[in-house]
């Protein structure tokens, strides 16, 4: 079990081992992530920039600043902080080309950048790494119906559509928000 207690025996003793090791980037990405979980996202995000500097070359150094950016982004709205996560994802997809959700997460915030064939590349680095994956269908079906290419992206929708658990799959299935009450009366 998992309590906030245990949580912060755990902080703690990883602030020591980094303090005896300042130099190990696996042990500051393991308190990096542990300060993500627990919401310290400043914490996180000094630790993950240490990793960088230690191992410049360690994919999940990289993905942990794409993830502590984006949180930075999307609480402050920061086109800096936009730009930041764009930027370490890029690098962790690089880095280790199979992590897919380095992909997905490039992938959005082109898409939030306006740069459609660098978030349709990711997109489909993401569907070639993992094709039955829902979620690299997914952006890559977004991607191309944005860049015009209807019949591709409607059947990595159709595709996506079924491996989706139900209750995420009847989000896409409702239309309602996007058709009028009427619209919607006539189809059901």
């Amino acid at each position: 079990m998992h309590t906030i207690e245990m949580r912060r025996i755990a902080i703690r003793e990883l602030e020591g081992a980094a303090e005896r090791a300042p130099g190990r980037a696996d042990v500051q990405i393991t308190l990096a992530r542990a300060y993500y979980q627990a919401g310290f996202l400043k914490q996180a995000r000094k630790r993950y920039e240490r990793a960088v500097a230690l191992a410049p070359n360690d994919a999940r150094a990289r993905f942990g600043l794409g993830q502590a950016w984006r949180r930075d982004w999307l609480k402050y709205l920061e086109r800096r902080s936009l730009d930041l996560a764009a930027q370490h994802y890029a690098a962790a997809g690089r880095l280790d080309s199979a992590n897919v959700d380095a992909w997905l997460a490039l992938s959005a915030l082109e898409v939030e950048r306006a740069d459609l064939p660098s978030a349709r590349d990711a997109a489909e680095h993401a569907l070639r790494v993992d094709r039955a994956r829902a979620e690299s269908m997914l952006a890559a079906a977004s991607t191309r119906w944005r860049v015009g290419d209807v019949a591709g992206s409607d059947s990595l929708f159709r595709g996506a559509l079924t491996r989706l658990r139900h209750s995420v799959r009847e989000r896409f299935e409702d239309f309602a928000p996007l058709a009028s009450e009427r619209d919607t009366m006539v189809y059901n």
